[in-house]
């Protein structure tokens, strides 16, 4: 569902927030509506998988504005990629565990972004060293959408790939 805002003017920061929940709830779709043999599978020659692209988003998410924009200790902040650096699932983790550790960064990314002010800068400590490394909030929310919106078109083709195996 696209957000929608008769007869109002909404801020920056809500439309950046409804955009992103709805991207969310678009590549939690595509992933959910795969039977749940193609989410661990790949059909495609990289070789990562809807469940790795799931775990991707959710560390990448917590990476921006967790350890990046709020500079608050991350454990394993690049934990979605492997020695070979491609998209990696913890061992344990399936669509269940991945659904609701999205639904948590969600939460606390809408949390941390109703606090500040797009034109905040990441806090130095976390990935951040120097203020001029330190995007704004509004460049970060930017790039996180710009992430989902790239990854749902990935999951696209995957979703059509399973299909057509599965007609098969």
């Amino acid at each position: 569902m696209e957000p929608r805002y008769p007869g109002t003017a909404p801020s920056q920061k809500l439309m950046l927030l409804d955009f992103l929940d709805a991207r969310r709830q678009a590549v939690l779709g595509k992933v959910g509506a795969m039977p749940y043999e193609a989410m661990s599978a790949s059909v495609l020659p990289s070789g990562w998988t809807p469940l790795g692209m799931l775990t991707h988003l959710v560390f990448m998410e917590r990476r921006w504005l967790v350890w990046g924009f709020k500079a608050e200790a991350v454990r394993e902040p690049q934990g979605d990629r492997g020695d070979d650096h491609r998209f990696q699932v913890p061992k344990g983790w399936g669509y269940l565990e991945l659904s609701a550790l999205y639904a948590a960064q969600a939460e606390r990314t809408r949390a941390i972004v109703e606090a500040a002010d797009l034109s905040d800068r990441g806090a130095l400590g976390g990935w951040f060293a120097t203020p001029e490394e330190a995007p704004t909030l509004g460049w970060i929310l930017l790039h996180v959408l710009g992430e989902y919106v790239q990854h749902a078109g990935h999951l696209d083709i995957v979703a059509e790939l399973v299909s057509d195996s599965d007609a098969r």
